[in-house]
């Protein structure tokens, strides 16, 4: 389903079957199926067709900001008014009344050990035991609106927010930002990486934790856009780099640059995903994007 003129780039867009083109999140279950979170409702790609879902099918809110399959037939569904998860293909809703630390939702992180994760623009939930909880350990100590988490292993997590970082770890409380180094406060996305190194996105370029180094690159460095959305890493150690102006890759020192100069649709880039053939899916505002990245 690649371009047939550069077998690299496809799109697709409303004109397809989306709901929206403006694509915010992006997730894949196991039988493949895509799917999507957009500005006017869930959608389903299984490859061939689109199928949408919206409050009318039990969806909480039709404008949808993350999504994050779980195992299963789980897919949680973040929404501007609170949370859906989808399973047995049915919905069940959560908001404030049911824990939820806000209901505008803006990240969903799953640990194995730990559950399920939802950070919003005002504060941080944990979910256990079909019961939604604050994170305890981290309460009251950093800017509410939540944006990124790592869990580093049993005792120690890292809570990225928009005025910087809070690491918990053994129960004491440090806080990352400018003065530690790093290059912006804004924080979108924090990785582990095979070798055990923090990749650290936010709106002042990318920063990777190599203990105790810590490196920042930027548009100096080859980075397409300072403004930095999310980061991944595929299964062969390539680093990918969403930005507000375009998609990078990062491999072994060298930056590569992908804009609608050769084949994006939008170069404002709002979450990717690795896919088990490895290609790149970029959600973005014109659509959703498909890189073949090794022809």
């Amino acid at each position: 389903r690649l371009d047939p003129k550069t077998n690299r780039f496809r799109t697709y867009k409303k004109r397809d079957g989306l709901p929206a083109n403006d694509v915010r999140s992006i997730a894949r279950d196991r039988s493949g199926n895509m799917w999507f979170a957009t500005t006017n409702g869930l959608c389903r790609f299984d490859g061939r067709s689109f199928k949408r879902y919206t409050v009318a099918d039990g969806l909480v809110h039709n404008s949808v900001t993350r999504l994050l399959y779980t195992g299963g037939d789980t897919l949680w569904i973040g929404t501007a008014k609170g949370l859906s998860r989808f399973r047995d293909n049915r919905f069940q809703n959560y908001t404030t009344r049911d824990g939820l630390a806000g209901n505008f939702v803006t990240l969903l992180y799953h640990h194995p050990e730990d559950g399920l994760f939802v950070g919003t623009t005002t504060g941080l939930s944990m979910y256990r035991s079909d019961t939604f909880k604050p994170l305890i350990s981290g309460e009251g100590a950093f800017r509410p609106h939540v944006s990124a988490l790592l869990n580093r292993g049993p005792g120690e997590k890292w809570i990225g927010t928009w005025n910087g970082i809070s690491i918990v770890k053994d129960g004491e409380l440090t806080q990352l930002g400018t003065a530690g180094g790093l290059p912006d406060t804004f924080i979108t996305s924090i990785i582990q990486d095979r070798e055990g190194n923090i990749w650290i996105a936010s709106h002042g370029g990318v920063s990777c934790l190599r203990n105790p180094n810590l490196k920042t690159y930027t548009e100096k460095n080859g980075l397409v856009n300072n403004t930095v959305v999310t980061i991944v890493e595929d299964g062969a150690g390539k680093y990918w780099i969403g930005t507000g102006e375009g998609l990078n890759s990062y491999y072994k020192g060298t930056f590569k640059t992908y804009t609608t100069k050769n084949g994006l649709k939008s170069n404002a880039v709002n979450d990717l995903l690795v896919d088990r053939r490895g290609n790149i899916w970029i959600a973005g505002i014109a659509g959703a994007g498909l890189l073949n990245p090794v022809t």
